[in-house]
């Protein structure tokens, strides 16, 4: 199927700029949402406004209005440009208004956690900390690389999966394997390895992000040869590449910023064989619906 670079609406070139704010029907989408006009005049403006919002108890709320708005426009787009149902302006709004709700129901629906006293048997209130957070591009010259890894059937069978991203969060390929025989941080340490050799020995990058939702693998990459040896061949040979002149960091995120690549893993661990999508037109719109959502700053919450 051959995708048009213009806006099927106003006939203009497409950006994500115009897709979210400049189209006519998005800013219908806008304007139905009551959400004050500067908020959604550009990308640059709509990721600043809404990142102080969500350091605002009192403006968290338009913070998630106004990212569920940003994503639903593009669901929307995706369906005109793809020939499924075309969505009202009235809809999409509703649509984003009732994912909204949802969420903002789940936040106020929490009950504070109960932990025990260290020093006795005193019951002591543990108040959740809420996190929000969006996933972030690398910085200028790196690449970064999500991995996941999923388990299924009791560790039977499951899947290893990455994606690689750029400093402008443009996806440059994404991929991984069905496995098995595995445990969880089995499944982690696999994938970490296919994506990091990927994009050493494929594309050849030379500085790297590592990022994951494993803190048990990160710390093992972390962790760098030890003279007791006995570490695992894939351990190995992360580490070895490593040495060949990259600068490599490994970071852990939280499960809920590692959604791109917990999407592919899910995928692989039902397909046989091994995947790869060199390039963001090759992959299924699932998962190039989620790698918008990332790169528009959608928040994610988290209580830790």
């Amino acid at each position: 199927m051959s995708l048009s670079p213009l806006c099927l609406v106003c006939g203009v070139a497409e950006s994500v700029d115009h897709v979210l704010f400049h189209c006519e029907r998005a800013r219908g989408v806008w304007r139905l949402t009551e959400i004050q006009g500067d908020a959604w005049s550009s990308r640059v403006i709509f990721l600043e406004i809404v990142r102080h919002w969500a350091g605002d108890p009192h403006m968290r709320r338009s913070a998630i209005r106004a990212s569920c708005t940003a994503y639903q426009i593009w669901l929307a787009r995706n369906a005109r440009v793809f020939g499924e149902r075309r969505l009202s302006q009235r809809f999409v709004m509703e649509r984003a208004c009732a994912q909204a709700d949802e969420i903002i129901h789940v936040e106020s629906a929490h009950r504070p956690l109960i932990a025990r006293d260290t020093w006795g048997s005193h019951i002591a209130s543990a108040a959740p900390h809420r996190v929000f957070f969006t996933w972030e591009p690398p910085p200028p010259s790196f690449l970064k690389v999500n991995f996941d890894g999923s388990v299924l059937d009791g560790g039977r069978r499951g899947g290893a999966g990455f994606i690689v991203r750029g400093p402008g969060a443009d996806a440059m390929a994404a991929g991984g394997c069905q496995i098995f025989d595995t445990s969880v941080p089995g499944a982690e340490l696999h994938a970490a390895w296919m994506g990091l050799s990927y994009a050493r020995r494929v594309l050849h990058a030379s500085s790297i992000l590592l990022e994951g939702d494993s803190a048990t693998v990160v710390s093992w990459i972390r962790r760098g040869p030890s003279c007791h040896g006995g570490a695992h061949p894939l351990l190995r040979d992360i580490w070895m590449m490593a040495r060949e002149e990259v600068t490599l960091q490994a970071m852990h995120v939280y499960r809920e910023a590692n959604g791109v690549a917990d999407w592919v893993a899910s995928y692989v661990a039902c397909h046989s064989g091994g995947t790869l999508w060199a390039g963001e037109r090759d992959m299924p719109g699932a998962l190039r619906d989620l790698l918008y959502s990332d790169s528009i700053g959608c928040i994610r919450t988290r209580y830790v």
